[in-house]
């Protein structure tokens, strides 16, 4: 088979543009590719039965900063290698928590590559263990599955990494992912881009000879050194108990910390939640927030049923089947416990499942949910045997494209930086990429310890000969509401003490010449085709500064003052961004095809 092109699905355009793709042409010169394979970017989507079979693998589990793949003239895709980004300092529950998306990438023969900093200082006590080797989960993997994932360091400076001066989203030196690069690469037989994984070991003790023996070392270790019986685990014979505790943040970290541990104990995981009625911290920010709080206010959580419909809201079910039909499941009940045996609804439902929930069904053997005097309120059985893939049948071999359709926050953002501001002589203190938010953060309540509001603002930008600092906040298609909503919270910035405090300390870090400038604050986002111009008189304009927008057609940005003061040279443009691709669905195709024969 030929290679026909490379694909990077992303997060974070500024990510795939100037550090994976370069990185990735780099190499393949080196290695004496000439012409280079054409590279794609892609445009990541939730949906991940738009993907090709083998992306999808992948995908239902976990969605990557960046995954690579090939893409051959047969029309077959293999993925390659997958990327993580990640600023925050060593902890185990920042290192376990995308263990879940390495296991992901070791079921599929495919690398996982961590990008994060081994000698960031934490700038306030941050709660996690920070005695946790970060090579432990690697370790495990060169274990279990005999392939070797990779960890990049990300270099810092005290409590922040050190970035690209032009790109804030990415590490200053792309050396160390290089290498990695060149290692993969190496061990891929080129012809049906498959990795050899004994190649692949052999080349990273060539390499990287310390990172090889000291992976082979501790996992031969492993099972000696971790430490358990802590407040999230409980273990007893061969088995290990794992509590959740929170539905939000898609149960993370302790839905990665489940994968480990049940890798750790060869599959023999229960799982476990605590639902107690006077602490909200299981439920909150998450869609059924209200609906969840209703219940305890109404009932107490008195009754077995009532953890059940918690459940039932928290985890997601309530969108593919009603309470009703959930309760079907039941196979028996007494005073205080409900049992169900849901193997059934896992079959039928697999594919409408969240991530989290495949998650807890795939890694324990047993899952129940405990009020806080410790009796099991809510038991859920399901059938180890489950075929957890047989959904993939007669799927796609590789993803189809199309140009992209929409922006999201994430190009709106780029649009900002790389297209308006930098152009007209601001430099970008700050860039919070939806997929990056990275570590330049603004604290409204210094000395508060690790519970202070960490504020990201999507764009933070000064410009010396204006003296004008610009605080921007953007989305993709317009939504008045969350618009609005971004207005109100930027206005905090001008009105609120905390808020301007916080803001002074930013610069002070950052950037002392700002430290006194004039602060502008605006919005930005696509004006989609759904609206037209006239929705733009419905924005709270009060003490906005300004307003950037992207037109329908995807090809000018505008930027409309508010008052008079000239924060710009120019306030139109051309949009100059890479082409990005989107993956699309069949009867899309089919649709497209359609058109274009004129029938």
């Amino acid at each position: 088979m030929k290679i026909k092109e490379i694909r990077i699905y992303f997060e974070c355009l500024e990510q795939a543009n100037h550090y994976v793709k370069p990185s990735i042409e780099s190499v393949l010169e080196k290695l004496g590719f000439d012409p280079l394979p054409t590279i794609k970017l892609v445009k990541l989507k939730k949906r991940y039965d738009l993907y090709s079979t083998n992306i999808q693998k992948i995908l239902e589990w976990k969605n990557p900063d960046i995954l690579v793949s090939l893409v051959y003239t047969t029309n077959i895709e293999v993925p390659l290698f997958m990327v993580e980004f990640s600023t925050a300092v060593f902890t185990e529950d920042h290192e376990l928590q995308r263990f879940d998306g390495m296991v992901a990438a070791a079921e599929n023969n495919v690398v996982f590559i961590k990008i994060s900093p081994r000698s960031k200082m934490s700038e306030a006590e941050h709660g996690g263990k920070t005695d946790f080797n970060y090579k432990i989960p690697f370790a495990l993997m060169h274990k279990i599955y005999d392939i070797m994932h990779f960890h990049v360091d990300w270099k810092a400076n005290g409590s922040i990494v050190e970035v690209d001066d032009e790109y804030l989203s990415c590490p200053k030196d792309s050396t160390g992912f290089e290498n990695v690069l060149e290692i993969i690469f190496m061990s891929l037989n080129w012809e049906d881009g498959q990795i050899d994984l004994d190649l692949l070991k052999e080349k990273t003790k060539e390499k990287v000879e310390e990172w090889f023996e000291e992976l082979k070392k501790l996992s031969e270790e492993i099972h000696t050194i971790i430490k358990l019986n802590t407040s999230r685990l409980n273990v007893w014979d061969d088995t290990i108990e794992v509590k959740i505790n929170r539905f939000g943040h898609a149960m993370d970290p302790e839905r990665g910390m489940l994968v480990f541990y049940s890798i750790l104990f060869n599959g023999n995981a229960i799982s476990k939640m605590v639902f107690n009625a006077d602490n909200d911290a299981w439920y909150k920010d998450i869609p059924k927030e209200n609906d969840i709080r209703n219940i305890i206010e109404n009932t107490g959580l008195q009754r077995s049923e009532y953890f059940l419909r918690a459940f039932y809201l928290g985890s997601g079910l309530y969108k593919i089947v009603n309470f009703e039909d959930f309760k079907q499941n039941i196979v028996k009940q007494n005073n205080t416990t409900m049992y169900l045996e849901v193997s059934e609804f896992i079959n039928k439902f697999w594919d409408k499942l969240t991530k989290p929930l495949k998650t807890i069904f795939k890694f324990s053997k047993e899952f129940y949910i405990e009020d806080t005097d410790v009796n099991k309120r809510v038991v859920f059985s399901w059938n180890k045997d489950t075929d957890f893939h047989g959904h993939y049948e007669n799927t796609r071999r590789a993803t189809s494209l199309r140009k992209i359709t929409v922006l999201d926050e994430d190009i709106v953002t780029y649009v900002t930086i790389h297209n308006v501001l930098k152009p007209q002589g601001y430099k970008i203190l700050a860039a919070s990429y939806p997929g990056a938010q990275g570590d330049r953060v603004i604290l409204i309540m210094a000395g508060s310890g690790r519970r202070q509001p960490r504020k990201y603002v999507d764009v933070i930008a000064f410009s010396l000969i204006r003296n004008m600092s610009t605080l921007q906040a953007n989305k993709g298609a317009l939504s008045l509401k969350a618009i609005n909503n971004e207005i109100k919270e930027l206005k905090n910035y001008k009105l609120n003490d905390n808020y301007k405090k916080g803001l002074k300390s930013f610069f002070e870090r950052f950037e002392s010449d700002a430290i006194n400038s004039i602060v502008n604050i605006g919005v930005g986002f696509w004006l989609n085709k759904r609206y037209t111009s006239d929705i733009l008189k419905k924005l709270d304009l009060e003490d906005l500064d300004y307003f950037l927008f992207i037109t329908k057609d995807m090809k000018k940005w505008f930027v409309s003052r508010i008052g008079n003061v000239d924060i710009l040279s120019n306030y139109e443009g051309k949009i100059r961004i890479p082409t990005i691709w989107e993956p699309i669905a069949e009867e899309t195709i089919d649709l497209l095809s359609f058109d274009k024969n004129g029938d």
